[in-house]
C-alpha cells in the first residue's frame, strides 16, 4: 500500500462511493453539493494539507483519510472504498495510516457510529480503545458516536 494525496478526481470519486445498508448512512452528497457546502474534502488548500488516499501495489484506490491536529492530538477520519469493506483489508489499511502519523508522537483520536461495530472491532485490533460515547447532530440527524484513542 502506498500513500498520496488526495487529489480533486479523488474526491469526486469518493463521493460518487456507495455503501450497503446499513453503512449507507456514510454516502457523502454528489460533488457539486460538497462544493456547495464549502466542505474541506473539496477546498483545494484544506485538501491538500489535511487528506491522504491509499492506493494498493497496483495502483487502486482503497480509502482515503483525513488528519487535522486538534490541540495536542490528531483528530482522524477515514473511509474505505464500499468494494474492499468487509474484505479484511480494514485492520491493514488503518495501520498504514498509523504508520504514516506517527511521525507526530500524539494521542490520535476518532469517532464511529455506535451501530458500527465491524469498524470497532478493526480499530480495537490495531490498539485504539474507547474512551468514551457522545451524541452529535449530523446530516442525517442526532446520533451516537464512540470515541477511541490510541497513543503512537
Amino acid at each position: 500500500m502506498e500513500i498520496l494525496c488526495l487529489k480533486e478526481a479523488d474526491a469526486k470519486e469518493v463521493c460518487a462511493w456507495r455503501y450497503n445498508e446499513p453503512y449507507q448512512i456514510y454516502n457523502l452528497p454528489v460533488w457539486e453539493e460538497v462544493v456547495s457546502n464549502n466542505w474541506s474534502i473539496a477546498d483545494e488548500e484544506r485538501r491538500t494539507r489535511e487528506y491522504r488516499k491509499i492506493v494498493d501495489e497496483n495502483g487502486i484506490f482503497l480509502g482515503f483519510f483525513r488528519y487535522k491536529m486538534q490541540d495536542d492530538k490528531i483528530i482522524l477520519g477515514l473511509g474505505l472504498n464500499p468494494n474492499y469493506c468487509g474484505k479484511k483489508l480494514g485492520s491493514k489499511f488503518i495501520q498504514k495510516i498509523l504508520d504514516y502519523l506517527k511521525v507526530y508522537n500524539c494521542l490520535i483520536e476518532l469517532e464511529v457510529r455506535s451501530f458500527n461495530v465491524r469498524a470497532i472491532k478493526c480499530y480495537e485490533k490495531v490498539g485504539f480503545k474507547i474512551i468514551d460515547k457522545s451524541y452529535k447532530k449530523t446530516l442525517n440527524g442526532e446520533d451516537e458516536f464512540v470515541v477511541m484513542q490510541i497513543n503512537l
